[in-house]
C-alpha cells in the first residue's frame, strides 16, 4: 500500500512538471509583439516644437523598452518589439531640458497609437 502511495504522488509530481513545461513552451508565450507610438513634442507657452527631447517607453515605471529623442520639428518615432507584456499598460514619457516632463498611459495594443506632448517651460 505505502510503495502505491509513493508511486502515485511521484507520477502527479512528474505530470505537474510535464503540464507546467508545456504551458511555458506555448506558441503564445513566445510571440513576439510590435509597438509604434508616433508624435509631436511642443512648448506648451508658445507652441514652437522642441527638438532633443527624449521619448522613453517604459513598463511598469521600472523598465525602459525603447527610446528616441524628437527631430529639429518636434516629431518622434518609437518602436518596440518584444513578448506580450502583463499588465498591458505602458508609459510613454516626455522629457526636455528646461522643461517640465510629462506622461501619457497607453495600451499594450499592435495599433501605432499617436501622443502628442504640450511640455511647460521651468519658471
Amino acid at each position: 500500500m505505502k510503495k502505491s502511495k509513493k508511486s502515485m504522488g511521484l507520477f502527479f509530481l512528474f505530470l505537474s512538471i510535464v503540464l507546467f513545461l508545456a504551458s511555458c513552451s506555448s506558441p503564445e508565450s513566445s510571440k513576439l509583439i510590435s509597438r509604434h507610438v508616433v508624435g509631436l513634442v511642443t512648448d506648451k507657452t508658445n507652441g514652437s516644437p522642441i527638438e532633443g527631447a527624449l521619448i522613453e517607453l517604459e513598463f511598469m515605471n521600472t523598465r525602459v523598452l525603447a527610446s528616441t529623442h524628437t527631430d529639429e520639428n518636434g516629431y518622434y518615432s518609437l518602436n518596440y518589439s518584444g513578448k506580450p507584456l502583463d499588465p498591458p499598460i505602458l508609459d510613454v514619457r516626455a522629457s526636455a531640458d528646461g522643461y517640465a516632463g510629462d506622461f501619457e498611459h497607453i495600451k499594450n495594443t499592435s495599433d501605432t497609437q499617436t501622443i502628442d506632448f504640450q511640455l511647460s517651460p521651468w519658471e
